[in-house]
């Protein structure tokens, strides 16, 4: 059993997870608005964000916000959100491409689903100080017959432009 390899996967989707949760921790800190439909969407994409930043913009939201985009139809029946031809997997809104975080890491704000939009590289720098340290000891764990492992990571997140992003809370109309 690969057991260095175990604990070092282990070790990367937790760095993964804490450095996510610092990054969406500054994206709640954007400028905020809120609607009653996808047109806020529309609304950003078009007037809030500098051209540049529309142009090259992503859209961040969870599984709910997703389903009500993707439930969306035009007068015609037509899905308001487009397949990616490059990857069928993947789908535009207005071209932009949209990621899907799970409900538990970005949760709805009482009745309102969350949208990001706009470009999270120019919000945040994202840096490591100097990457993951990691050692091994078996005179720490001497006594109980054990190798102790530590891994480190150091990092920071700072918030870059402010301007580069706003944060949506879309409350549907009820039919």
């Amino acid at each position: 059993m690969d057991l260095v390899g175990l604990i070092g996967r282990r070790f990367a989707r937790k760095a993964v997870n804490t450095e996510n949760q610092e990054i969406l921790a500054l994206l709640k800190q954007a400028s905020s608005s809120s609607g009653t439909d996808y047109k806020a969407i529309q609304t950003a994409l078009n007037k809030t964000l500098d051209p540049e930043i529309s142009a090259t913009a992503q859209i961040l939201t969870n599984q709910s916000g997703f389903d009500y985009l993707d439930s969306l139809t035009d007068t015609m029946g037509r899905p308001l959100l487009t397949v990616s031809l490059a990857d069928p997997t993947q789908r535009l809104f207005k071209g932009r491409p949209i990621t899907v975080l799970k409900d538990t890491i970005l949760a709805n704000d009482s009745s309102a689903f969350p949208f990001v939009v706009g470009s999270i590289a120019d919000y945040i720098h994202f840096f490591e100080y100097a990457g993951v340290e990691v050692a091994t000891s078996m005179e720490a764990g001497f006594i109980k017959n054990a190798v102790l492992f530590r891994c480190i990571e150091r990092f920071g997140v700072t918030k870059a432009d402010a301007n580069a992003l706003t944060y949506l809370k879309i409350t549907p109309a009820a039919d």
